[in-house]
């Protein structure tokens, strides 16, 4: 029985409880640059105001995806180097400001490649997310928001890795126009004194 444990803020705090029964086989198709994201599978919950055609949106009205509006991944090879290894990750403002790198829990759980695996994700009205691996998943009962509490409270602190993240605020942009130019104008005064010291250091040269 694997765990992996998130505590995080949350507005609105229900519980819930995904679970999943999946295979991840290693790729056998041979890699080449055509292949995005080779040989890295993932299973992952998107706010359900991320329109279906448009996660990762070049138009921010139509996605909340880029203002931090919220994924989770619940299982995800990282790259390469950890294509066996399964992280738990969280793409939103909450203590960090880079969306695609987000925050990954310290611990991993162990890919199987070779056969079948059970387990799933749980948010609890406390504000912790639980993502976990387990032979014994049920798929055919009704499990109620106690019991699903007193499951978790029962987890050892020993076979759980937690990270606590903080809030942070973050406002998306109104619009969706693009500029490449620069204010000068919104510049801090830092900026002005190096400018200040490059023409002057020019203008020196130049009279020399």
């Amino acid at each position: 029985f694997t765990v992996v444990a998130f505590q995080l803020t949350m507005v609105r705090r229900y519980t819930k409880k995904f679970l999943f029964e999946f295979e991840m086989p290693t790729e056998t198709e041979k890699n080449s640059s055509s292949i995005g994201y080779y040989d890295l599978p993932a299973i992952w919950l998107l706010n359900d105001h991320i329109a279906r055609t448009s996660q990762y949106p070049t138009n921010a009205n139509c996605s909340c995806w880029a203002s931090g509006c919220g994924e989770y991944d619940i299982f995800e090879a990282m790259n390469g180097t950890e294509k066996n290894h399964l992280y738990s990750t969280f793409h939103t403002f909450q203590g960090i400001e880079d969306l695609g790198t987000g925050i990954q829990s310290y611990g991993y759980i162990t890919r199987n490649t070779t056969g079948t695996m059970k387990g799933g994700v749980v948010f609890d009205s406390s504000g912790n997310v639980v993502s976990f691996i387990s032979d014994a998943t049920p798929f055919n009962g009704t499990v109620s928001a106690d019991t699903v509490n007193d499951l978790l409270a029962a987890i050892p602190e020993n076979e759980t890795y937690s990270s606590q993240l903080m809030s942070i605020s973050a406002t998306a942009p109104s619009t969706t126009s693009k500029s490449n130019g620069v204010a000068l104008t919104k510049m801090q005064n830092g900026v002005w004194y190096y400018i200040l010291a490059i023409f002057t250091a020019f203008t020196q040269v130049v009279l020399i």
